[in-house]
């Protein structure tokens, strides 16, 4: 299961959008630049003497080993310039002879990735060449899209080239535009760009961090928003700079951060090897220039070095889908338990309280394994007696189609504000629900429903294209017995009540019931 496509921010602070045009004059086709005279100097003096003093302020850490990758903003200079300078800075003297340059497509929706028609890219400093041969390759991938006008109005990837030029001189460039991917894709993506990584080659992805604000469409807080906004970047950052690329994802999914870049952020950290180092070299937020927190830009600087090992990531999922005969310790279900509460309130809080989880969580065993498994939220206050009792939301999947563990934290987000049942639960609601996790064993068909054994079995009944299931502890919640679990699994269908006598397929599962009422007992 997967959650639908983010949605860039289609605002950036920076200033009017300006055309960028290729021409053909004999010497081969020129993306002009399109953001100059907006993003920053459309004089080249002006522009390579603000980008001099910027790099000649910036104070990066040490960083320990091989420079192989960094992650910059890409915003008006004005605003995210000095952010972008401690990542140049460290490129100063190097001997990079080409550029893998990943950005964000702002303007245009399509799938894949697409790369400009252009054997150079002009600035105000000048033309920088375009790696042809590495191009090519990449446009025999199936990825490789080619969606009119693209390019003319995005600056993800331009913003990168005048740094560049004044910290490393003369390179080829190789650069790539992102669409919007599945994770699959994205990795697929990655694969693609591994054989041009080598010693010579740097990684960049051009990103801005969290856009908060109306004209964004992301106002998850409105109290602290100076602390709430540091805190939520952070928690993004904490898992770039530990090698945690699943972290990293599941930080974006669970809070919906508008981190505009984090598909080519995702691929740079599937492209890279494992075991590297990430360091934050420098961050700011347009809200503390400006003084309006109404509205404000989080950038930060990140480089990743080759250091031997590193921290460890979440470990690959194993593909086998489990029976269900092997069941979880008290310490698993334990690291379940925390593992939803934390997903919900970084879901309702847009809070690092997931990354932070995440960053000590280690999943093994049976939590690498693919299982179904259900997420229900029940009320723990007194509440006026209505259709569904305490219950506030439950949803899941029968078969697991992803690790046990990532399918508890999409459900706990699901079971929160996708159950069609009920109005999402609300922030206020945090301290008065309790969790429960169901993980199933496989479902296997019966014959006759006399073989249905209320209170230990789950049933999946199907009938006339419907489905629906009821989890194992429903049937002895409500006290039913073998005929009223069906005839009310009937109506969950929307189907008449005895439709299971004739017609209907029926299978039974067992699962393994914890939650946070037991645990604390």
């Amino acid at each position: 299961m997967k959650l639908p496509p983010r949605r860039l921010p289609g605002l950036v602070l920076g200033g009017s959008m300006m055309v960028a045009a290729a021409a053909c004059a004999g010497e081969g086709a020129v993306r002009r630049a399109g953001v100059a005279g907006t993003w920053y100097p459309a004089e080249a003096q002006q522009l390579r003497k603000e980008i001099d003093e910027a790099l000649r302020a910036a104070t990066p850490p040490e960083i320990q080993g091989r420079l192989i990758a960094l992650i910059v903003p890409h915003a008006g200079y004005r605003y995210s310039g000095s952010t972008a300078a401690f990542a140049y800075h460290l490129v100063r003297g190097t001997r990079f002879e080409r550029v893998v340059i990943l950005g964000p497509s702002h303007y245009t929706g399509f799938r894949g990735f697409a790369i400009a028609e252009a054997d150079a890219w002009e600035t105000p400093i000048g033309r920088v060449r375009v790696d042809a041969a590495s191009v090519a390759a990449l446009r025999k991938d199936p990825l490789s899209a080619d969606p009119d006008n693209v390019h003319s109005q995005e600056h993800s990837l331009e913003a990168q080239i005048p740094f560049l030029q004044v910290a490393l001189g003369d390179f080829r460039i190789v650069p790539i535009l992102i669409g919007q991917n599945s994770e699959d894709d994205l990795e697929r993506i990655a694969d693609s760009i591994k054989p041009l990584l080598d010693e010579k080659t740097l990684l960049v992805a051009s990103s801005d961090f969290t856009h908060y604000g109306a004209r964004f469409g992301y106002t998850p807080f409105r109290t602290d928003v100076q602390s709430r906004i540091r805190d939520l970047d952070m928690g993004g950052i904490e898992r770039i700079t530990s090698d945690d690329v699943e972290g990293f994802v599941l930080h974006i999914e669970t809070t919906r951060d508008t981190v505009c870049g984090a598909d080519p952020i995702t691929i740079l950290l599937n492209a890279v090897a494992r075991g590297l180092r990430g360091t934050l070299l420098h961050y700011d937020t347009s809200g503390s220039m400006t003084g309006d927190w109404s509205t404000t830009v989080s950038y930060a600087a990140i480089a990743v070095a080759a250091s031997g090992a590193g921290p460890q990531a979440l470990t690959p999922p194993i593909n086998e889908i489990e029976t269900g005969t092997e069941t979880l310790g008290s310490h698993e279900c334990q690291q379940l338990l925390g593992l939803a509460r934390a997903t919900l309130k970084s879901h309702l809080l847009a809070d690092s309280t997931l990354s932070r989880y995440l960053s000590t969580f280690r999943p093994t065993g049976l939590l690498l394994r693919k299982r179904g498994v259900f997420v229900t939220i029940s009320r723990t206050d007194p509440v006026e007696v209505r259709r569904y009792g305490r219950l506030r939301g439950c949803i899941g999947d029968i078969i697991g189609s992803e690790t046990l563990y990532r399918g508890v934290i999409h459900n706990a987000i699901n079971a929160a504000s996708h159950d069609p049942r009920f109005a999402g639960v609300d922030a206020s609601e945090l301290d008065r629900v309790e969790l429960e996790i169901s993980v199933l064993a496989k479902p296997e068909p019966v014959k006759t429903a006399l073989q249905v054994v209320p209170g230990k079995h789950g049933v999946v009944l199907e009938k006339a294209g419907r489905r629906a299931v009821f989890l194992p502890q429903v049937a002895t919640e409500q006290g039913w017995e073998r005929e009223e679990l069906l005839d009310n699994l009937c109506r969950k269908a929307g189907l008449a009540a005895g439709c299971w006598r004739e017609g209907a397929q029926l299978s039974v599962f067992t699962a393994q019931v914890f939650g946070e009422k037991k645990a604390a007992e």
